[in-house]
């Protein structure tokens, strides 16, 4: 599989080119469409995007600090941090095995 790795300029332009708009237009909507996703993660909150997939905010817990090896000092403890799943939907599905 050739991957290619597209910028969310690049999805602003064939969105704009494809549906005939203005890329400033487009460009706001995704920023917006973004912005509240996130919003929503950090909340805590499940986003569910029929056929596409599902992203759920999930905690990691912090582990206690390790003791240096080389100079026996305590290496500081590493914080809860909040990360995000994603379960792919059925047509996220499909194009995996195609």
């Amino acid at each position: 599989m050739n991957m290619k790795t597209k910028t969310k300029l690049d999805l602003v332009k064939s969105i704009a080119y494809k549906q005939g708009l203005t890329m400033e237009v487009v460009k706001v909507v995704v920023e917006h469409l973004l912005e509240e996703l996130t919003g929503e993660l950090a909340k805590g909150n499940r986003i569910e995007l029929r056929q596409f997939g599902v992203f759920r905010p999930h905690l990691l817990k912090g582990r206690d600090g390790a003791i240096n090896p080389r100079n026996g000092e305590e290496v500081p403890r590493k914080p809860d941090r909040l990360t995000v799943k994603f379960k792919p939907g059925a047509k996220m599905k499909d194009l995996k095995n195609d």
